[in-house]
Parts: C-alpha cells; sequence; structure tokens
C-alpha cells in the first residue's frame, strides 16, 4: 500500500513541484497547469520563501538529488516507472547540476555522501535503460585494501563514472535503443557528474591506461584525485583517442587542468617528426597521433569560446556573432510588439527542428543557420568581432549591432564589440592567458608551413595545421596573427600543388579572412578576384561552401571600390545555381552549399542595392523566391524553406522588397499556414506577422488595397475611411486563417497561435470584431481546442480592463449568454458561462481561478456548480445599469429548470 501511494500520488507530486521551483517563469506559465499541479508549486514555492538566501541553493540541491534516489528505489521495488517521470527527473538534475551555484553545493565535502548515492543512482538507471544489452566494464585501478570504508565508497563512484563515460564513448545518439527524450538528458547528467571535483580527474583519464600498467598517486582525502595522463602516454594513439574524447565532452574545471591539458598536448606536438620521415611504420603512426593531438589542442582553445563559462560544454554554448545587425525598424515602437509577437513562433520552431540551444534573436541569425543547429561553423564571429579582437576598432565606437531596450527580444542581439568584452571579460575571471598559448601554438604551426619545411610535412598534418589555423583564427587577438594567416597561406598555395582540393577549402577561406579584416589592397585585390573565380569553379564542393564563407567575410566590409568588383563573379555564380532543378531540394551533401549560398544572396540584396540597382539580378533572385515559397512541400527540402523565408523577412523589414512584392509573398504564407505541415506553417505565420506589422507601420498594404488613391485629388474623410474599410476586410480575411489553423493543428501549434493571438488581434481590429470572431470560435461546435480559446478570451477581456473597457465587456457578455446557453451538454455550458463569468471580472482572486476554471471542461461536479453560482453573482453585481441587471436575470430565469446549476444561480441573485 506505502509504495503504491508513493509511486502514484506522492513522487510525481514532488516531481512537478520541483520542476516549478525551477521554473523562473512558473507564474506567467501558471496558465497552463493543471489546478493540483499549481497546489503543489505554490505550496513549494511558499516553502522556499521561509529559507534563507545561503539556505536556498543547499535546499534546490538536496531535493533534486533525492527525486533520482527517489525514483531508482522505485525502480527497485516496482519494476516500473512511467517515461515522464524519468523525462523529469533526469531533467531537473540536469538543470540542478548545470547551475554553476547548485553544482558547486553539490560537489562540496559536505555532501559527499550524496554524490556517491546520486552518482550510483544514475549508473543504475542507466543499466536500466539500455537493459544490459552493451558491458559497462572498462579497466580500473587495482584495489587498494588499505583505502578506508569512506575512501572505498568515492573511488567504487570513481569507478561508476569511468563505466558511464565509456559508455557514452561507445554509444552515439543514433546507436542507442534509448529514447532521444531520455538520452539527451541522461548523457547531460553524466556529463554533469564528471565535473565535480570528487570524480573528474578520474572521468578524465583514458580508461586504456589502467591495463597498461600505469599507477599513478593517489591523492585527496579520499584518493580519488590523480594526475594527468604524462607524456609518453599521449604518444599511444589509442590513449590518445580516449583522452580526447574526454576533454572534448567535460572540458576543464579549473586555470591548473586547462594548462596541464595544454601542456599535455604541446608535449604530443613537440615529439612530432617532420624532416626525417622515412616512411617507416611508426613515423607514420607518429604523424597520425600528431594530428589527433593538433585537432584535440584547437578544440581546447576553441572552448574558451564557450560563454558563460568557458571551458564548461554543461552550461556554456559557443559565441555565435551573427554578421548581420539589426534592422531599424525592430528599434521602433512597432518593431518591438512585433519581435514579442514572433518570439513563441521563433522558439516553437527552434524545438520542432530540435535545436539544442534556443536563440531569442530572431532575424539577426547568419541566414544559412536559420534552419541548422551546427555547433560550429566557419562564420562563427562576424567581420566586426574580428576587428574588435585584432584591436581594429576602439572599444569606445558606436556598438551599431546593440540591442536599444532590454524590454525587446533583441535585447540578446548585441555587437561585436561588446561580444569580445563580454568574452575577455570571462577569461579574465578564470585567469587564462590565451594570448601566450596562441603565441606558441602558431610559432611551432610556422616551422611547418614556412616555404623551407612546407614540401616535406606530411600532407595529413599540413592538412590539419592549415584547418586548425582557419579555426584559431576565430580567437586572433593581434592584427600580426591575421597579416601571418595571409602571407603564410597565400606562399602555400603558391607553392602546394593546385589539385590538393581538400587543402585548398581551407586556404581560400583563410586568405580571404585575413584580407577582410586587414582591408584589401589592390595587388591583394587581384589575386583575390583570381582565387576566387578559381575556388568557384572547382569540383569539389567543401571548397565551392568554403570559398562562399569567405565571400561574405570580404562583402562584410561593405560597400565600395573594395568590395564592388567581387559582387559580379558573386552575382553571376549565385544565378547559375540557385535557378537548377535541385536547388529546391538539395541532397544532404549540396544542401550546405545552397544554404549558404542563398546566404551571399540575401546579404547583397540587403547591403549592396546601389551596386546591383541596374541589374536584373534583384528581380530573378525575387522570382526564385517565389518558386522556393509556392512550391509544395514535396519540391521543397524545409531547410531551404525557412532559409529563404528568413531572408525575406529581413528584405521586408528592412523597407527593401516592394508592397506590391511583399502582397504576393504574403498570399504565398498564407496558403503555406492555412495546409502546411507545422515547420512550413510556423515559418509562414512568421513571416504573416511581420508582414501585418511592416504593413501597418509603413501604410505598405495602402497602395496596394485602393490603387487609385493616390491619384484621387480629393482626399477625404470618405475616401480613408473606404480605405480603412477595405484594409480591414482584407485583414479579416487573411486573419481567419490562423482560426483555419487551430482548428486542424496539433495541439502544440494551436497553443503558440492562441498565444500570439490576442496581442495580435488588438493590435490590428476593432474591439467589435475581435469579440465577435473569438466568441464565435469559442462556440463553434467545430472547435477542437476550446480550452485555448478561453484563454484568449480571457487575454482579450484583460485588456479591454486595462483600457477601461467594462461597459463593452458586459454588452457582449449579455449579448452572448443566450448563445452559451444553448451547449451541449449542460456540463459544457455551464464549464463555458464559468470562463466568461471569470474573464469579464475584474475581481483579481476570481481571475487567480481561471486556470483551474480552465482546466474543468466537461467536468459538473459540486465545486463546478459552486464556482458557476459565484461568478454569475460576481458579474451581476459588476453591472451599473439597472436594466442590465433585469435582462440578465430574466436570461436565467428562461432557462433555470429544477436541479441545475442555472436554478442555482438564479436562487443567489
Amino acid at each position: 500500500m506505502l509504495k503504491t501511494f508513493f509511486s502514484k500520488f506522492l513522487l510525481p507530486s514532488i516531481v512537478k513541484s520541483a520542476k516549478y521551483l525551477l521554473d523562473i517563469n512558473y507564474k506567467e506559465k501558471a496558465s497552463q497547469k493543471s489546478d493540483s499541479d499549481l497546489v503543489i508549486g505554490y505550496s513549494a514555492s511558499k516553502i522556499v520563501e521561509t529559507l534563507k538566501p545561503d539556505e536556498k541553493e543547499v535546499f534546490f540541491s538536496t531535493i533534486r538529488l533525492y527525486f533520482t534516489i527517489a525514483v531508482v528505489w522505485l525502480i527497485e521495488t516496482t519494476n516500473t516507472v512511467s517515461s515522464e517521470m524519468l523525462r523529469s527527473t533526469l531533467f531537473l538534475l540536469d538543470k540542478t547540476l548545470k547551475n554553476t551555484e547548485l553544482s558547486a553545493v553539490i560537489g562540496s565535502q559536505s555532501h559527499i555522501s550524496k554524490i556517491f548515492s546520486i552518482i550510483s543512482s544514475v549508473h543504475y538507471l542507466m543499466k536500466c535503460l539500455q537493459q544490459n544489452k552493451n558491458s559497462l566494464s572498462q579497466p580500473v585501478p587495482p584495489e587498494n585494501p588499505s583505502l578506508t570504508a569512506e575512501q572505498c565508497q568515492a573511488r567504487k563512484a570513481c569507478i561508476h563514472m569511468i563505466e558511464m563515460i565509456g559508455w557514452l564513448e561507445q554509444t552515439t545518439d543514433y546507436q542507442t535503443d534509448i529514447p532521444e527524450h531520455l538520452f539527451n538528458p541522461l548523457k547531460s547528467v553524466i556529463r554533469g557528474l564528471a565535473r565535480l571535483p570528487l570524480v573528474n580527474s578520474f572521468a578524465r583519464t583514458p580508461p586504456i591506461l589502467w591495463s597498461i600498467g600505469w599507477n599513478p598517486e593517489f591523492s585527496g582525502n579520499l584518493k580519488t584525485i590523480i594526475p594527468p595522463p604524462p607524456g609518453e602516454y599521449l604518444q599511444d594513439r589509442d590513449v590518445l583517442k580516449q583522452f580526447i574524447y574526454r576533454i572534448n565532452l567535460l572540458g576543464w574545471i579549473s586555470r591548473q587542468q586547462f594548462e596541464e591539458t595544454w601542456m599535455a598536448l604541446l608535449g604530443v606536438l613537440s615529439a612530432t617528426p617532420v624532416d626525417d620521415i622515412d616512411g617507416k611504420e611508426e613515423d607514420q603512426e607518429r604523424i597520425r597521433t600528431s594530428c589527433l593531438a593538433v585537432k584535440s589542442i584547437t578544440s581546447l582553445l576553441l572552448q574558451t569560446l564557450l560563454l558563460p563559462q568557458p571551458g564548461n560544454p554543461q552550461n556554456s554554448y559557443f559565441l555565435i556573432q551573427p554578421r548581420d545587425k539589426p534592422l531599424a525598424f525592430q528599434h521602433t515602437k512597432c518593431g518591438k510588439k512585433l519581435m514579442c509577437v514572433r518570439l513563441p513562433i521563433h522558439t516553437a520552431l527552434q524545438k520542432l527542428l530540435r535545436f539544442e540551444r534556443l536563440e531569442e534573436q530572431i532575424l539577426n541569425v547568419n541566414t544559412e543557420r536559420t534552419a541548422t543547429s551546427g555547433s560550429y561553423s566557419l562564420s562563427q564571429v562576424s567581420l566586426e568581432y574580428l576587428n574588435a579582437a585584432a584591436g581594429l576598432i576602439e572599444d569606445n565606437e558606436d556598438l551599431d549591432g546593440s540591442a536599444s531596450s532590454n524590454s525587446s527580444p533583441l535585447s540578446t542581439s548585441v555587437g561585436g564589440i561588446a561580444s569580445f568584452q563580454l568574452r575577455e571579460q570571462c577569461l579574465t575571471a578564470m585567469g587564462l592567458d590565451i594570448h601566450s598559448c596562441l603565441h606558441f601554438l602558431l610559432d611551432l604551426y610556422s616551422q611547418w608551413l614556412s616555404p623551407q619545411t612546407c614540401p616535406y610535412t606530411p600532407l595529413t598534418l599540413l592538412t590539419e595545421v592549415t584547418k586548425s589555423v582557419v579555426a584559431l583564427s576565430d580567437i586572433f587577438m593581434e592584427k600580426t596573427q591575421f597579416e601571418w594567416m595571409l602571407d603564410t597561406f597565400l606562399e602555400v598555395q603558391r607553392i602546394h600543388p593546385a589539385e590538393d582540393e581538400v587543402i585548398a577549402q581551407y586556404l581560400i577561406f583563410g586568405i580571404c579572412k585575413a584580407a577582410a579584416v586587414l582591408g584589401i589592397e589592390q595587388d591583394i585585390l587581384d589575386k583575390l578576384k583570381k582565387l576566387l573565380e578559381l575556388s568557384l569553379r572547382s569540383t569539389y564542393l567543401p571548397t565551392k561552401i568554403s570559398t562562399l564563407h569567405g565571400l561574405l567575410y570580404l562583402l562584410e566590409q561593405g560597400g565600395g571600390d573594395e568590395s564592388f568588383p567581387l559582387l559580379p563573379t558573386a552575382t553571376e555564380y549565385i544565378l547559375k545555381h540557385l535557378d537548377a532543378a535541385d536547388s529546391l531540394k538539395p541532397c544532404n551533401d549540396n544542401e550546405d552549399h545552397i544554404l549558404i549560398l542563398w546566404a551571399v544572396t540575401f546579404y547583397i540584396m540587403e547591403n549592396f542595392q546601389e551596386e546591383i540597382s541596374e541589374e536584373e539580378f534583384s528581380q530573378k533572385i525575387y522570382q526564385i523566391c517565389l518558386n522556393v515559397c509556392g512550391n509544395s512541400e514535396e519540391c521543397v527540402s524545409s531547410a531551404v524553406y525557412l532559409t529563404v523565408l528568413h531572408g525575406l523577412e529581413r528584405l521586408l523589414v528592412a523597407e527593401i522588397l516592394t508592397g506590391k512584392e511583399a502582397n504576393v509573398l504574403l498570399k504565398l504564407t498564407v496558403e503555406r499556414i492555412r495546409t502546411g505541415t507545422p515547420v512550413f506553417s510556423m515559418a509562414a505565420l512568421g513571416f504573416f506577422l511581420s508582414c501585418m506589422y511592416i504593413g501597418k507601420s509603413t501604410n505598405m498594404w495602402s497602395n496596394e488595397l485602393v490603387p487609385d488613391i493616390s491619384k484621387t485629388s480629393d482626399r477625404s474623410h470618405t475616401t480613408g475611411k473606404q480605405m480603412d474599410t477595405e484594409f480591414l476586410l482584407v485583414a479579416m480575411e487573411r486573419v481567419t486563417t490562423l482560426f483555419d489553423r487551430i482548428k486542424k493543428a496539433y495541439p502544440f501549434e494551436a497553443e503558440i497561435v492562441c498565444e500570439i493571438l490576442p496581442g495580435f488581434l488588438m493590435e490590428f481590429f476593432p474591439v467589435q470584431e475581435i469579440l465577435n470572431k473569438i466568441i464565435t470560435e469559442f462556440l463553434s461546435s467545430q472547435q477542437p481546442h476550446p480550452q485555448l480559446m478561453a484563454k484568449v478570451i480571457f487575454e482579450v477581456f484583460q485588456y479591454l480592463h486595462k483600457q477601461s473597457q467594462e461597459e463593452v465587456i458586459h454588452e457582449w457578455v449579455l449579448l452572448s449568454l443566450s448563445n452559451f446557453m444553448q451547449r451541449s451538454p449542460l456540463s459544457m455550458a455551464i464549464w463555458s458561462l464559468s470562463c466568461f463569468f471569470v474573464s469579464a471580472t475584474r475581481n483579481y482572486w476570481l481571475q487567480a481561478l481561471f486556470p483551474h476554471i480552465q482546466n474543468r471542461m466537461g467536468i459538473m461536479e459540486e465545486q463546478d456548480r459552486v464556482l458557476f453560482c459565484i461568478a454569475g453573482v460576481n458579474f451581476r453585481d459588476q453591472l451599473q445599469n439597472e436594466e442590465q441587471k433585469q435582462a440578465y436575470f430574466n436570461t436565467i430565469q428562461s432557462v433555470a429548470l429544477p436541479h441545475t446549476p442555472y436554478a442555482d444561480l438564479l436562487s443567489c441573485l
């Protein structure tokens, strides 16, 4: 009995309460929770309010650890647990470990026993999830009989971590039978636990070392701290592979650990033979090992781009500084409203696309990244960021890429200078000296890339070093480093065989990137033009892709003599390849090429209008865009569609598209909203909203709706009124599409559309039109989501309350009463009226009950009848007009049959 009570009632409630404690937006999201969930969340929050600030961290961390232990106990005793409960438990633990303050509490000496328990619990969960299909055994250090009981427990926890990291190393996202919604948080939890100081050094150690007799000195109170692997062991490629995997997975937890890792990998590189290679197998093996070391040391340094905590892949993401800056409209009042309405759709679309990192930047992302969530790309940071890092921009220069208001979702869109300063602050706080690391590494690379040595440097190492320089250029800190890259790459390109396309892709990109930072001089410009034309004619697709990325860096310098000579080459290549048949639905290999091609296209259209104004380029591109937007989903890949729509939306917001062009696109997106799959429909909805807000702000649609208005000499009030009526009719016809989509959408889609509807409707339509539409939709028997429509009515009424338009609310409630009472069954009518009355009230206590009432659709128990009476009486009391009160009484009396809720209400009036 106790197990049943615990598993069915107590544990789920505890997990829910913890999720609400974790959710900083709990109050805002409360309307989406059930009544029992609200009570749980409220009770839990009240407990926290009684704690002191320093006690809260201990409370949070402790209670969430116990959830995991409780779930394991449940599995052990009942052999069953719901997938949702398991997901919630892993979610809680993951969020706890990602929080710097909470993970510090867990990792402290006072919580050692809890660490033992939680590692054991997660280890058990992992075995259960994989159903013991794969062996978890890994080489472990020999037993030590002199260890104390607590030290033995600590050693056991370390061995569990070794096994879990080893399992992750052998298991990819695509090779596991564990569902993705469980595998991803489990992997993150394992990584978070492995970063705890107690087990971290064990977790970073390649297990293969234990099998080849390595016997380090164990230190620390619990004998769990071991030194990094010696350099001679890392010369073994198998050992190095395991070490690299753990570095990339776990990062580092201190400056000392970073420096130890850096020195260990540098030791491998320093032992690389170059001038005495004679083809022996052992020499070839050392070269392969050195290539691995180059990859690893590059990855180590790039982890300094992780923010907010460099070196911590658990709670940080690689800095991304987009080339596109916020548009002027986004800083206007209307623009900020648009961004706020667009944000829920943007976030939902990213979740649909399974983005690991949810970006709030809506229009200010690199176009080629719109539909892909790649972790790192060639255009990771903008030219402005690189100039700031190289000291080519003064710190006090205007940050034109910065947001203008913290109240807008644009607040996360900071300029390149600000991004660089933020990273510098983070590195300074950790005490890292990346400057010296780069100097030392580039000096070593110079030896391998110099004209004297380059012909003798093994090809695999030469390629890997070139690739490393390109990646590390994102963290260059001096102008001289870009000068070195430009000179070195030009020299390598001159003496290296042109047939080597693999290295050519890195050389052309590095040359373009360095030239963009340093400024293009005439002698370099001629070389660049020839190199670009040659690379774009390559048959090797990666070379074309890297060339287009490099071209974008050159175009970022802006219009003028430097960039204009490169435009004909770019536009000719764009028209040739975007018009190809495979550009709409490219294969996987070709998709990256098409996406970066669209990025170049839209960047030119937005930033080089004057240079291309006399050409047919813009019109041809517009026709191709229409083809993409108008084709069926079977003919267009979602990535291409999203990329094109993103680029068009920027052109729209930048007011580069004409009203006529935007109107044609709007019609296509309206049709896509109505008939498209969720990804296509959501993307089209975002473009639709931008069209509406831009049209209102710039009066874009006026000439489309009334073509002869500019020719009319009598600009009377009547003409303006006619135009307003025309606009209203067309706009209402378009917005009807949203209500149609709600009826056929999946629940999550309908929830997003209903979330943005109230604010959108109040922005564009008269109150009478809005109320008529939403009440009709709410009462429609064809409406599959009445709960969501009830929330729309509630939000609209809240807006009217703020505008002191209670009289309008009262009139519409009285007018609609009879229609509400005709709903069947009776429970549905009572529920609808209860929602209606509570929405109409100004009483804060009743308004707070709306989420509870909203979730009781179709239920008519005693509490529902009582709430109906309370809400009905409250509405009567708010009526100021005696005639209205009498009309209300008469309407209730006409349906007050004995023993019905109407009779109960009538007796209370």
